[in-house]
C-alpha cells in the first residue's frame, strides 16, 4: 500500500514495515529527524502495520491489532494523541483519558483531520474542525483525541477530503459533512455542514474518494462527481 501528502509519500510493504520519502520538516517521514530524504527510509518502532495514510504534512498506521499510530505535524491535534506538538518518531492515538484506541479496522487522512472506521461501523475523527469537517455538531478548532461522528452507524467505506469528509453506509447510501465552497458534499448547496447529510441523489455505492472535487462508484461500475 502507498499514500502521499502534500510533500512526503509513504509505503507499507509485506512484511508490516512503514517506509517514507520527501519533506520532512515536520517529522513526516518517522525516522527521528527533520532531515528530508531522496531514497525511503524507514519509520521507526512500527510492526504488524496494515494500513497506512497520509494527511498534509503527517503520517498514520494501523497495526493488526486495531491499534493506530501518527507522526508528522500535529498542531491540530491531528494525531490524536492528546496534543499540538508535532513528533518524529510514531506516537500513539489515544482515548480523551489517554488509554490505547483500540478496535480500528481502516484509516482516512487528508490536510489536517483525520478519520477511523472502528469494527463496529461506527466512525471516529480527530484534528481540526473549523469547516465541521470532524462530524460532531460544531465549527469548534480543532479535537486532540478521537471524537465520535455524529449519528453514523453501520459505516463500511470512508473518505477524508480537504476540509471535509464522506462515508458509505452499508445500504449503499453516501453521506457528506464539512466544507462546501465547491459543492464537493453534493447536497445541492454550498453551505457547510457540520453533521453527516445523505446525498439523497445516489444510492448503490461501493467507494468514495475526494479532495475538492468528490467521486464515488456505484455497485453497477458506473462513477458520479
Amino acid at each position: 500500500m502507498v499514500a502521499g501528502g502534500a510533500w512526503h509519500s509513504v509505503a507499507l510493504l509485506s512484511d508490516g514495515t512503514v517506509w517514507a520519502w520527501g519533506y520532512n520538516g515536520d517529522g513526516e517521514l518517522g525516522n527521528g529527524n527533520n532531515t528530508n530524504s531522496n531514497v525511503p527510509v524507514q519509520v521507526q518502532n512500527l510492526r504488524g502495520i496494515i494500513a497506512i495514510a497520509a494527511g498534509r504534512y503527517y503520517s498514520l498506521a494501523l497495526r493488526s491489532d486495531g491499534t493506530v499510530w501518527g507522526w508528522g505535524s500535529n498542531n491540530y491535534g491531528q494525531l490524536g494523541n492528546g496534543s499540538v506538538s508535532y513528533a518524529n518518531l510514531p506516537v500513539q492515538v489515544v482515548n480523551s483519558d489517554f488509554t490505547p484506541l483500540t478496535g480500528i479496522k481502516a484509516l482516512a487522512a487528508d490536510d489536517q483531520h483525520t478519520l477511523a472506521l472502528k469494527t463496529d461501523g461506527t466512525l471516529l475523527a480527530w484534528g481540526r474542525n473549523n469547516e465541521g469537517q470532524l462530524g460532531i455538531g460544531n465549527f469548534i478548532g480543532y479535537s486532540a483525541f478521537p471524537v465520535a461522528v455524529q449519528t453514523l452507524t453501520q459505516v463500511k467505506a470512508i473518505s477524508a477530503g480537504y476540509l471535509y469528509s464522506m462515508a458509505v453506509k452499508t445500504d449503499g447510501t453516501i453521506w457528506t459533512w464539512g466544507s462546501n465552497t465547491n459543492g464537493e458534499l453534493g447536497l445541492g448547496t454550498t453551505t457547510n455542514v457540520n453533521t453527516p447529510t445523505q446525498i439523497t441523489a445516489l444510492s448503490g455505492i461501493t467507494a468514495v474518494s475526494g479532495n475538492q472535487l468528490s467521486l464515488a462508484l456505484k455497485s453497477d461500475g458506473t462513477v458520479w462527481a
